[in-house]
């Protein structure tokens, strides 16, 4: 060529090719040479580009198409979703901030936490307290923005079972539902909870809420006589509320596990048809609605299944077609993926299944032996369907040992497959928190050697010590830590 062929006067699509082979770092760094690459670097669809072959977990917004998306939004996202995983790949990463929350607990602990995902808002559960002289239980909503504050508080008469939260980005609430037992019934309390400031607050109480809906469980057609079932899971989306019963006398034929869903706001609400639950191991199946799908997970014989359903846009809808049915049959799956278990292991524990993400779920299993062999932890992701913005993460299994003495207590996994637990040493009977981290092939080198690893250092300056670790909540996303302690105290550690 009679010129040197300059950079800038490339056409755009080149341009776009030469940075599908560069890091975000590089890109950043070719904004700084001139005005004019600053200009193509700062370009929207470059960076919806970026997120789409970034295989990170992102804070991206709910409920917004990515197409929707601005580079001066995705930039900061990427940037702290980067700094993360930088510190998440350390021998021991940098506890950033640790915070006390508020709360005046009069020395009862948190039994079970919560963290709606994106790590801004926190659900604790004490149970059971006595009010009364009746069995109850207490929950509170909490903002972890800023100064953490509680924003709503409920009182369960009964025993509490679980719970769940939806979070809507376009809406100024939270959706919380409460399953819990009382006088021999099982039932889901429905509650609408509004952000509200706390300057708001009478006495900077927060208020006790009354359910907006309280959703009795009708006896499943199929059982003639008392059941003892219980409600062992809930799973909310888009006002659809999936309940998970387990019958213990098996009187539905050839599971444990039955599926009830509600449409909340037309009331309708129907029995899942037992022969979609036949491939999967009885009670070990998880059961979400996320993004009009209906998601089953669990182990059948040497494998992990994800199932994946269409779910009605609104039960009604589907009742009206066959109204005499007594069961919701959802039809043909859309997707079914299979990862393999170990063959050699006489027993698999699926002790944590994540929500959901736009793009993926991940589940974190033991499997464990007979004689004194070490256990061996796996965590498997599967895909989703893709139905919002964010990295189409592949599939994939990672194992890693574990000595045979020791025990994963709390356990937490994301979706992509970020995974945080107490380890309990059974020897020199002392606790630790660990994480887990879905290493990628090809991988430098530098940073942490192995999967699992410390969270924490042994001899950290903390105000506390893992032996008094009660329960323990976990956000990949933002790498949000919340850690209860026997005494009361809740602690929020953040690592970005």
């Amino acid at each position: 060529m009679s010129e040197p062929v300059v950079l800038i006067y490339l056409p755009e699509d080149l341009l776009l090719e030469i940075t599908a082979y560069l890091s975000v770092f590089d890109v950043l760094s070719l904004k700084q040479t001139c005005r004019a690459l600053y200009a193509f670097g700062s370009t929207d669809y470059l960076w919806r580009r970026i997120v789409q072959r970034i295989d990170i977990p992102l804070d991206l917004p709910l409920d917004t198409p990515l197409s929707l998306l601005a580079q001066y939004e995705l930039q900061p996202i990427v940037l702290k979703a980067l700094r993360l995983e930088a510190n998440w790949r350390r021998h021991l990463p940098r506890l950033k901030t640790i915070r006390l929350l508020p709360w005046d607990t009069q020395g009862q602990y948190a039994d079970e936490m919560y963290l709606v995902p994106g790590g801004r808002w926190l659900l604790t559960v004490q149970r059971p307290r006595q009010r009364g002289g009746r069995p109850g239980s207490h929950l509170e909503v909490w903002s972890l923005e800023n100064e953490p504050y509680a924003i709503a508080c409920v009182d369960v008469a009964g025993f509490y079972r679980t719970a769940t939260m939806e979070l809507k980005e376009g809406s100024q609430s939270i959706t919380l539902a409460v399953a819990y037992e009382t006088d021999d019934t099982e039932a889901v309390a429905v509650y609408s909870v509004p952000f509200r400031d706390r300057s708001e607050f009478l006495f900077y109480t927060a208020p006790t809420l009354t359910p907006t809906t309280t959703i009795r469980l009708p006896p499943h057609p199929t059982v003639k006589w008392q059941s003892a079932k219980f409600i062992h899971q809930l799973s909310l989306s888009d006002g659809q509320l999936v309940v998970s019963v387990v019958d213990p006398m098996g009187q539905t034929g050839s599971s444990l596990l039955q599926v009830f869903l509600v449409d909340i706001k037309s009331r309708v609400s129907q029995w899942l048809d037992p022969k979609q639950l036949r491939r999967f191991s009885d009670v070990w199946v998880k059961v979400y609605a996320y993004n009009g799908y209906f998601l089953l997970l669990g182990p059948a014989r040497q494998s992990i299944i994800l199932r994946v359903y269409a779910m009605p846009a609104r039960l009604c809808t589907k009742l009206a077609t066959d109204p005499a049915s007594p069961f919701l049959d959802l039809g043909p799956a859309i997707c079914e993926y299979e990862q393999p278990l170990r063959h050699d292991s006489q027993f698999q524990d699926i002790i944590s299944v994540s929500a959901p993400s736009a793009t993926s779920i991940s589940a974190l299993v033991i499997c464990s032996f007979h004689d004194t062999s070490p256990r061996v932890g796996q965590v498997t992701r599967f895909p989703l369907p893709a139905a919002g913005p964010g990295p189409h993460l592949p599939g994939a299994t990672r194992y890693f040992s574990m000595p045979s003495h020791v025990s994963a207590q709390l356990a937490q996994v994301g979706p992509s497959g970020r995974a945080v637990w107490v380890e309990h040493d059974w020897e020199a009977q002392n606790k630790r928190i660990l994480r887990f981290q879905m290493r990628k092939d090809g991988w430098d080198g530098r940073g942490v050697s192995e999967a699992v690893s410390a969270l924490l250092p042994p001899d950290a300056a903390l105000p506390f010590l893992p032996d008094t670790v009660h329960s323990l909540a976990f956000d990949e996303v933002t790498g949000r830590v919340c850690l209860g302690l026997f005494n009361g105290e809740i602690y929020v550690m953040d690592f970005v």
